[in-house]
């Protein structure tokens, strides 16, 4: 086992340490095919063991070649802070940025993650940022990832969204090719109207998007960055309005400043929540579908997260030892 991604020293951006990633030299894996920065919140330590337990267990990262770090805000809570560095030290797999943890700093929080991926882990080609309430398919996306990097033609393996008409949008992405340049998506919403309401969980102020729709944009429950593309990724977030709705500020704003464009990575198939809860479970264990909302997206149906979980195990005749 070799150390893949490691830091035992605290930064001014980071409060907690103890963080380290280990992967195995199997054939075919060369370290680590991507590292997942999973969006938690300080008190969601269920949330995080339900992670740990599926698609995040080191039996899982060695066969898949995906590890996972979990990134959180600062709590005022010194009751709180002691326990996520217990669970820190426990599980070396936690990153806490230097500011409060709140809906506001969401983009914030994807942003710190990404960028300390790219920073710890820069032998990962992708970074994925997903959140602590979505299963990962890592073994479909494992797949593709090898596939799309082994292709001598990358982009035929992408499904890229057709962008609105509106001109603003248009002129401001920059040109730029080949693989390091492509967000890659599993859902993208296309001319979604921006909301002028700050009391709204998901609206803006007039002041901070003037434009009636956003422009196209990764869901933020699943989406890759190429790591070498971080660096441009964080010089446009310098320069861009801050807004707190993180997918559309990281990958419809951010992305398309810094010169990226976005990409299914499948055939846009319709995601509808009207569908029933066992047809969007299977969707998933197809791999038809990336990510899966635990809560939403299996609401109104029979099936758990675990039963799911171990529906998947055995689509890909997985079996996890107790090693």
């Amino acid at each position: 086992m070799n150390d893949i991604c490691h830091t035992s020293q605290p930064t001014t951006q980071f409060l907690v340490q103890k963080i380290s990633f280990k992967s195995d030299d199997r054939p075919g894996l060369r370290g680590l095919v991507a590292v997942a920065v999973v969006s938690s919140a300080v008190r969601n330590f269920r949330e995080r063991q339900n992670v740990r337990a599926t698609w995040a267990d080191p039996r899982v990262v060695r066969l898949t070649g995906i590890a996972s770090v979990f990134v959180v805000g600062g709590t005022t809570s010194a009751r709180a802070q002691r326990a996520l560095v217990r669970e820190s030290l426990a599980f070396r797999d936690i990153v806490q940025a230097d500011f409060l943890d709140t809906y506001n700093n969401l983009s914030l929080k994807s942003l710190a993650g990404i960028w300390w991926g790219a920073q710890h882990c820069a032998q990962a080609p992708w970074i994925l940022k997903t959140d602590d309430d979505v299963s990962v398919n890592v073994f479909a996306l494992s797949e593709y990832l090898l596939h799309y990097a082994g292709s001598t033609e990358p982009e035929a393996a992408l499904h890229m969204p057709t962008f609105t008409d509106n001109p603003d949008l248009r002129e401001s992405t920059k040109r730029c090719t080949g693989a390091h340049c492509v967000v890659l998506c599993d859902k993208i919403s296309l001319r979604a109207r921006a909301v002028d309401n700050n009391s709204y969980q998901f609206g803006v102020s007039a002041a901070e998007w003037r434009l009636p729709t956003y422009p196209p944009y990764c869901h933020g429950v699943g989406y890759l960055v190429p790591t070498t593309a971080v660096p441009a990724l964080m010089e446009a977030a310098a320069t861009s309005t801050y807004i707190r709705v993180e997918d559309v500020f990281v990958t419809g704003i951010l992305a398309r400043a810094a010169g990226l464009r976005i990409a299914h990575m499948h055939p846009p198939v319709p995601w509808q929540y009207a569908l029933h809860a066992h047809d969007r479970a299977l969707l998933f264990i197809a791999g038809i579908r990336l990510t899966l909302e635990l809560d939403r997206d299996l609401e109104g149906g029979r099936l758990t997260g675990s039963q799911v979980w171990r529906m998947l195990l055995e689509r890909h005749n997985v079996t996890l030892d107790q090693s």
